[in-house]
């Protein structure tokens, strides 16, 4: 079978793990993966070495989208034309993530080769203020929600787009979550290296966050969580990821008078991140939305529990007193309070550590996804025989 999966820009922190996850969402098929952005040799390079071929057509977005219109990128005619030179090229379409930008190219592929066409909802597809641009999103969203197959990434995003779309029909709709490579992550027992590069010792509560810094990300309310919390404990917020938006939150950390609580650890690789999850006493995330988060499943493989903020698909990763602790939005008050919880009782940590990583192992391997997805191409191409 041939493959086109067509996607947004990959960023770095996440070139490995989604040339790897795409390898197990269609195994023993011929991939391409068309491209909007102009180029990204990290993720080439990993693509390359799973025989994923790469397409790269350019931006699909003006830089200033946000601030004045839905004016379309570069990407759009050059995909154009990669579509008619490969006229019936592909079996299957697979759209990942960003379905307002992407998925029409998606459904032009699946016009001119015939073929079935799966949409991936990665993220959320928030509504603009202004009425154009709502009345746009919802025309492309709802036109993207007719393909032969729809993967969400938790329960809890699936019903959201139900509710937001007046979805009639969920026939056609399914959750998979990402999974997680197991051979990457687990615990590891000696991190004094690394302890020493973060100049903490035993006696300090390492909080920590793996995550590519943006707005939705809401570092302003985890630098008052971190604030609040050192006043007590002798704490230290790592930060792992890198984006453009750094130097704005070094800025406020310092503004909040946390930035000596804080360690900026930027891009790791992912052959290193177990390490770090070991070091963590405990992961946070205080997303203002997030459909699911990887950080949390890599963190439960090694063994550390995790507190987030009770939204979007945070429900579907953490049992609530359980593995760890969810914390009604965006109450950073009781966020400290569970963090708290964990600050003074080391057994309860690692209770949660060993059930998270029992949980995780049940249900979000690449193993038990590739199974579903296989389920859902034989589903959605049997249909359109």
């Amino acid at each position: 079978m041939r493959v086109l999966n067509v996607t947004g820009g990959i960023s770095s922190n996440a070139g490995e793990q989604t040339a790897h996850r795409l390898k197990h969402y269609f195994p023993n098929c011929d991939i391409t993966c068309g491209i909007f952005e102009s180029s990204n040799p990290s993720f080439e390079k990993f693509a390359a070495e799973r025989d994923i071929d790469t397409v790269f057509f350019g931006p699909s977005i003006t830089d200033r989208f946000e601030k004045i219109s839905l004016l379309p990128g570069i990407g759009y005619p050059r995909a154009a034309g990669h579509a008619l030179m490969d006229l019936g090229e592909y079996d299957l379409i697979h759209v990942y993530g960003g379905p307002l930008f992407h998925g029409p190219v998606g459904a032009m592929y699946a016009a001119t080769s015939r073929c079935s066409m799966i949409t991936r909802f990665n993220g959320y597809v928030p509504l603009p203020d202004t009425q154009p641009k709502r009345s746009i999103v919802k025309t492309v969203v709802r036109w993207m929600l007719t393909s032969d197959g729809i993967v969400f990434n938790s329960n809890a995003q699936k019903q959201d787009i139900i509710d937001t779309y007046d979805v009639c029909d969920a026939s056609n709709m399914r959750v998979i979550p990402p999974g997680v490579n197991q051979t990457k992550f687990g615990p590891v027992g000696d991190t004094t290296k690394l302890s020493n590069k973060v100049n903490v010792d035993d006696s300090t509560t390492v909080i920590g966050s793996v995550i590519t810094p943006r707005p939705v990300k809401r570092l302003d309310r985890a630098f008052d969580i971190i604030g609040t919390l050192s006043e007590s404990y002798d704490v230290t917020y790592v930060i792992l990821g890198g984006s453009s938006h750094l130097r704005e939150y070094r800025q406020l950390a310092a503004e909040k008078g946390v930035d000596k609580h804080i360690y900026w650890g930027g891009y790791i690789e992912q052959d290193e991140l177990a390490t770090w999850y070991s070091l963590f006493d405990m992961t946070i995330l205080t997303s203002e939305w997030e459909s699911f988060g990887m950080s949390l499943t890599e963190s439960y493989l090694c063994e550390t529990p995790c507190v987030a903020f009770d939204v979007g698909g945070m429900s579907d990763q953490i049992v609530n007193g359980e593995t760890g602790y969810l914390v009604e939005p965006y109450d950073t008050n009781s966020f400290v309070t569970a963090l708290e919880r964990l600050v003074t009782d080391p057994e309860q940590r690692a209770e949660f550590g060993i059930r998270g990583r029992e949980y995780v192992q049940k249900r979000f391997t690449l193993e038990r996804v590739s199974s579903q997805y296989s389920d859902l191409i034989s589903s959605v191409t049997s249909d359109n025989r």
